[in-house]
């Protein structure tokens, strides 16, 4: 199964913030490394992990959680949270045992900022493989042909390759949950604002998804937005 592996720790467990609000979280889980063993026995490439307090304090505060993970699983662990340049400089031999590509975006926020412009990527590649897909299916194109041109060329992506192919297969079960994306989303589109950076796209995939979500289909992997376009799309003959 292809799964969008996120851990997010805050005091050492595993959590997840109401649209980015710090103030609002979820706890679903005390053993973030049982939680990362389940990513990957279920076949996810990587685990992604954040830690949220350091994000808030500049300390690494859950260095040994993360190292405990890195230590309990095969697969590449990747990393984020904000700290300090002296901080990090100190952390860089401990992190580079766990991970080959060290980023030090700089001090507390930048990470989640980094994690921001790849979620526009994200989104801005979802719209485009959802538009594609509908495009060929009522085009009547042979979809699993289409697909290995498509990634053969520049239009390979991640998405394309995992989400198209789960498109194409009528399977929209989560890599990534759709109202986890609409957090991501809302943290863009607020920090955006606060800016001034207008964000066309970004904003149009947040009210694609919305829309989705008010069906109640928020527990959806973020390629049900296929559906959305077939809603939409014209019976022609």
């Amino acid at each position: 199964m292809d799964l969008y592996p996120a851990i997010d720790l805050r005091a050492g467990r595993c959590v997840r913030l109401y649209q980015g609000d710090y103030d609002r979280e979820t706890v679903y889980g005390d053993d973030p490394v049982a939680q990362a063993r389940l990513f990957a026995d279920a076949g996810s490439p990587w685990v992604h992990v954040v830690d949220l307090d350091a994000a808030r304090s500049g300390e690494p505060v859950n260095r040994p959680v993360v190292a405990a993970i890195a230590a309990a699983v095969d697969v590449p662990v990747q990393t984020g949270g904000g700290v300090r340049d002296e901080v990090a400089a100190e952390a860089r031999p401990v992190l580079s045992a766990m991970g080959k590509r060290i980023t030090h975006l700089g001090p507390s926020g930048a990470g989640q900022l980094g994690k921001a412009a790849n979620q526009i990527i994200v989104a801005g590649t979802l719209l485009a493989v959802s538009e594609a897909v509908a495009f060929a299916q009522k085009a009547g194109l042979p979809m699993p042909a289409l697909h290995e041109a498509l990634m053969g060329g520049a239009a390979s992506s991640w998405m394309l390759d995992v989400l198209g192919k789960k498109m194409m297969n009528r399977d929209f079960q989560p890599a990534f949950a759709i109202k986890h994306q609409q957090k991501d989303l809302a943290i863009v589109l607020r920090t955006a604002r606060e800016n001034g950076v207008p964000l066309p796209g970004a904003a149009l995939v947040h009210q694609l998804l919305s829309a989705l979500e008010a069906q109640g289909r928020g527990e959806e992997g973020t390629q049900a937005l296929l559906t959305l376009y077939e809603q939409m799309t014209a019976r022609v003959g």
